[in-house]
């Protein structure tokens, strides 16, 4: 078994599904005495400091319903979401359209390649992309965490709702 000072293992990601955010902010709060650290008389020492927040940049999501309402409806919503958890700083998605439109293959659209190349060059922890699709007896929304970095998948929720007005209510908030 583990020293449990020894803090989480190096290959464990640091990104959770949607379903775990909350507990990964308790996690961070109560982490010297998880990981066993105390002062004499029992006390839990401080750590220097709480983790950095994670950056993320909400790409534009692919709306394969053909309905004009999801057209750039859904990434405000994911950015007001996640402005809500003290340990995500969203990046402006005013300032990524800028940037994309600069980038050796200028666009005026933020798909998941010209986000993943905002994200490398601004340092960007997270790219969210996703989609919104008509099927069968409703709506399918599929969203796709990826390493800002690497570009590799780090959680990929997804939810099928009947009517286009729940798939506002599927954005974790």
């Amino acid at each position: 078994r583990a020293d449990p000072r020894s803090g989480p293992s190096p290959s464990r990601s640091r990104y959770l599904s949607w379903s775990q955010t909350e507990n990964q902010q308790e996690r961070f709060v109560d982490r010297p005495k998880l990981m066993g650290i105390e002062a004499p008389g029992g006390a839990t020492k401080a750590l220097s400091a709480a983790p950095a927040p994670v950056s993320v940049l909400v790409a534009d999501f692919d709306n394969r319903t053909g309905e004009a309402i999801f057209d750039d409806t859904l990434e405000p919503m994911f950015n007001v979401a996640l402005e809500g958890a003290s340990f995500l700083n969203t990046f402006s998605r005013r300032q990524a359209h800028a940037l994309a439109s600069k980038l050796p293959n200028p666009t005026d659209k933020l798909d998941e390649q010209a986000a993943r190349l905002i994200a490398v060059s601004e340092g960007i922890d997270v790219v969210l992309t996703g989609s919104v699709s008509r099927g069968g007896r409703g709506y399918r929304v599929c969203v796709q965490a990826l390493d800002g970095r690497t570009g590799k998948s780090v959680a990929a929720p997804e939810a099928s709702v009947k009517t286009k007005d729940e798939v506002l209510r599927v954005i974790p908030t």
